[in-house]
């Protein structure tokens, strides 16, 4: 695949030189530049990134809220995969997935809350990256959780996106089926 560079260098630029005048708009920024540059394999700058959202979060703990929490510890643990920490990268998960269902509890599940919730409990059952091309409990040789993790996955996106959903069919092709096969 090959890298936007233009695009890549203009986000690295802005993201070194920003003048934060509304931490909010600059925390979404961040949340959303961290997959973009995970996608192109820009992991030199990943570390930046989980260091800035979380100095950001800091400064502005009153607007923060257990989503925010939760995709931050999906980013850290992005970190732990790529050192193949893989028990204290599941530690982070569940506590992010603690953070959601928490936040379910008090809130009306929101598509994004939802898609957050999906995505972690998928991260668990399928990782990939440009440091690791893995699964997380399968590399374990944990099958049970891993179908496990997938079941709850597949379950949170069928009910807020539909069945023939691209990303339901494709994980039910490539990773369900064949984590079945070591049952």
């Amino acid at each position: 695949m090959t890298r936007p560079v233009i695009i890549t260098n203009a986000l690295t630029s802005i993201n070194n030189h920003i003048i934060i005048e509304h931490n909010n708009y600059y925390l979404s920024f961040l949340q959303d530049m961290f997959p973009y540059f995970e996608k192109y394999g820009l992991i030199n700058v990943l570390p930046d990134i989980i260091s800035r959202i979380e100095l950001l979060m800091n400064e502005k703990e009153s607007t923060i809220n257990e989503l925010d929490k939760a995709l931050l510890l999906d980013y850290k643990v992005w970190l732990l995969l790529s050192k193949k920490e893989y028990d204290n990268a599941i530690k982070k998960y569940n506590k992010a997935i603690r953070l959601v269902e928490n936040y379910h509890n008090l809130n009306e599940i929101s598509a994004r809350s939802a898609n957050l919730l999906s995505n972690i409990y998928n991260n668990l059952d399928y990782t990939t990256g440009m440091f690791y091309q893995g699964i997380i409990f399968l590399n374990k040789k944990d099958y049970k959780n891993a179908a496990s993790a997938f079941d709850i996955s597949h379950s949170l996106f069928k009910q807020y996106l539909g069945d023939d959903h691209e990303y339901t069919i494709f994980t039910k092709k490539y990773l369900y089926l064949p984590i079945l096969q070591f049952f």
